[in-house]
């Protein structure tokens, strides 16, 4: 609702993600798309899950695999991921089966390390 007491995002949602960037992603009968502040759904219903938008890409898993679409669905990093988390300063961290690791928008590896150095490396940065 808005401050005039209107209804603007209906109430017909399994799960909604708090809006980042103008954009929230809705989870309906078993799948993730996304709405725009004005509730239009923005991003078809196509996804297993998708997390926040940042720095204009979101993280969305399909058959377990994770990679980022952009605000119009297109896939930008392609999903090949075991997890994936949000960019921030133009990196996100992204895991694989040999470890955990940053990736740029590019999809080009930064730095690939165990978890434990990675997370050590995050603190002391």
């Amino acid at each position: 609702m808005n401050k005039k007491n209107q209804v603007i995002i209906p109430i017909i949602y399994d799960d909604v993600r708090p809006f980042s960037e103008g954009k929230a992603a809705v989870e309906y009968e078993g799948k993730w798309g996304v709405i725009n502040d004005t509730g239009e759904l923005t991003i078809p219903y196509q996804f297993d899950e998708i997390r926040y938008f940042s720095e204009g890409l979101a993280p969305v898993r399909k058959d377990e695999l994770w990679g980022y679409i952009d605000s119009s669905g297109k896939t930008v990093v392609p999903l090949n991921y075991l997890n994936a988390d949000s960019f921030h300063n133009g990196l996100a961290v992204v895991a694989k089966e040999n470890g955990y690791g940053m990736i740029n928008k590019d999809n080009k590896i930064i730095v690939l390390r165990s978890m434990t150095c990675l997370f050590s490396l995050i603190i002391i940065t």
